[in-house]
């Protein structure tokens, strides 16, 4: 989160929550130029990764090609393996 760190009175961390819950900044905060452009900020990203989110799920959920189980062959253990797995030891 850009900025945290350079505000020690919590100012992101209010704007970050703020934003995450759809509420406006605590009413302290509305002054703090810094907390709104953090709080301003922090809802557009929110609103992109919501998108973001949603064309995942969305794809996602579309109908594709329905594939059976995926069979894995059983290893085999050859005489030579097990002959160089003897020397090796």
């Amino acid at each position: 989160m850009a900025g945290y760190a350079e505000h020690g009175d919590g100012a992101t961390a209010d704007a970050l929550w703020a934003a995450i819950a759809g509420e406006p900044l605590p009413e302290g905060a509305r002054e703090d130029p810094d907390a709104v452009a953090e709080h301003r900020s922090a809802v557009e990203d929110l609103a992109l990764l919501r998108e973001q989110l949603a064309a995942i799920g969305n794809t996602l959920a579309e109908p594709g090609e329905e594939q059976g189980a995926v069979r894995v062959p059983r290893r085999r253990h050859s005489r030579l393996h097990h002959h160089q797995r003897d020397r090796l030891a």
